[in-house]
Parts: C-alpha cells; sequence; structure tokens
C-alpha cells in the first residue's frame, strides 16, 4: 500500500506541475529570461561604465597636458568641453582645474561662474558641491559683499560639516575685515584647539592668533 500511496503521491506532483507549467510556464520563462538579461544587462553597464570612465581620464589628463605645455587656451577648451560631457567625477575636476587656471589668469570672474555652477550641479557628490561653494565664497573674499557670503559659510561651517573648519577660517577673515577681531580670535582659538579640524587649519588659526593684538589691545 505504501509503495501504491507513493505512486499516487508522485502522480499528483506530476499533474500539478504540469498544471502549473501550462499556467504559468510562460511568465516563468519571462522571469528567466529577465534574470539572463539583468545579469548580462549588469555586466555591460561595468564594462560601459569602465570605458566612460577610461575615457574621460584620457580626456583630463590630455587637457592637463595641454595647460602644462603652455597651450592655455587649448586646455581650457578641452576642459569646457569635458564639463560638458563627463560624468559628474571628472565634471567637478576639470570645473575646479579651468576656473584655478582662470583665476591665475587674473580672470575672477569667470572662476567664481564656474565655482557657482559647480556648487549647485546635481549631478556632483553633495560633499564635492559643498568645496565648489566654498571655493566660490573664496575667490569672492577680498571684494565681494561680506554680507552676502557669510551667510553661505555659516551654512558650511556647521557641525559636522565636511568643510567646516575651511569655513570657520573664512569666517574669521570676514570678522578681521569687518574690524571685529575678538570675534576673529574667538572663532581661531576655538579651531586651533578643535582635534577634528584639519592639522593644517589648526596651524593656520595658530599662527594667525599670534599676529592679532592681545584682547586687552583690541578693546582700547
Amino acid at each position: 500500500m505504501t509503495d501504491i500511496f507513493d505512486e499516487v503521491t508522485e502522480d499528483l506532483r506530476r499533474q500539478q506541475m504540469l498544471g502549473l507549467w501550462r499556467s504559468y510556464g510562460k511568465y516563468l520563462i519571462a522571469a528567466a529570461v529577465v534574470i539572463v538579461i539583468g545579469v548580462g544587462g549588469y555586466q555591460y553597464w561595468r564594462y560601459h561604465a569602465r570605458t566612460v570612465q577610461e575615457r574621460e581620464s584620457a580626456a583630463f589628463a590630455e587637457a592637463i597636458a595641454l595647460l602644462e605645455q603652455g597651450k592655455t587656451d587649448d586646455g581650457l577648451a578641452a576642459l569646457a568641453t569635458l564639463q560638458e560631457t563627463a560624468g559628474g567625477g571628472y565634471r567637478l575636476l576639470a570645473g575646479l582645474r579651468e576656473a584655478a587656471e582662470r583665476e591665475r589668469r587674473g580672470d575672477t570672474a569667470a572662476a567664481i561662474k564656474i565655482y557657482e555652477r559647480l556648487a549647485t550641479d546635481k549631478a556632483i557628490d553633495e560633499t564635492l558641491r559643498g568645496y565648489a561653494e566654498l571655493q566660490a565664497v573664496a575667490a569672492q573674499i577680498d571684494q565681494g559683499d561680506a554680507a552676502a557670503l557669510r551667510p553661505r559659510l555659516e551654512k558650511l561651517a556647521a557641525p559636522n560639516a565636511p568643510w567646516s573648519a575651511l569655513a570657520e577660517e573664512f569666517l574669521a577673515l570676514l570678522d578681521l575685515k569687518a574690524g571685529n577681531v575678538a570675534a576673529a580670535r574667538e572663532r581661531l582659538d576655538r579651531l586651533a584647539q578643535n582635534e577634528d579640524a584639519p592639522a593644517g587649519a589648526r596651524t593656520r588659526a595658530g599662527e594667525i592668533l599670534t599676529t592679532l593684538p592681545q584682547a586687552t589691545e583690541s578693546a582700547k
């Protein structure tokens, strides 16, 4: 009886499988195709992404080589093209390099325009957009409107923000420009003692502090 029962059970399972296949076989095939396409698509995507990255890297290196060879106009044109065609990473690098070169040549307005564009480019990582904004403010720190620059720096200087230490440095410079030595001293002293701040920022803060008049002198 046991053998017969097993045979019947097996036959029922077979019939159930046939029924399921007749009802859902086409969907199972479609699912299998999707899986195969998905795996193949992922492999293709990886290959494509690597190829694009290599192409962008080569284009960036070529642009830098042109600048180093003194072919500035060609180099800047290549960097501008890369910003239009590259993904977020090399778009940022090309933009920062072009802005730095234009600032070096005295075209600060053009440099600021590039920094501002990078700071609002959603294709670029948010942290790196913050760096671009910091550079935009830094380029205006001498001649820009302090009232407009300060809120931007205060946002970048928020606790635990990635560029807070550098933003604090620029805020201290704005304080000094405004003649508020006490505020600058307090900010720089806090920065110099901040163990979480980059070593360079702490060192610069300490060096600037040594050049400031003593609190009693500045109060007179």
